[in-house]
């Protein structure tokens, strides 16, 4: 499955990394699922505090719906 958009001009803002996110989790069962997400070390740079933000809020709603 590959899922993105960018640009090469600026970052993705939060609204655009949450829809990326949404979309890659709908298509996938994640209900009853354990999930492992796996976070670049510190030689990697990112926004891994807001990525794990925006998993973390769309797959409590997606339980908290099942």
């Amino acid at each position: 499955m590959v899922i993105g958009k960018g640009y090469v001009d600026r970052f993705l803002s939060v609204d655009e990394m949450r829809a990326v996110f949404a979309e890659g989790l709908a298509q996938i069962e994640t209900v009853g699922r354990r999930l492992l997400f796996i976070v670049p070390d510190s030689t990697r740079s990112g926004p891994i505090p807001e990525c794990f933000d925006i998993l973390t809020d769309l797959l409590r709603r997606i339980r908290s719906e099942a």
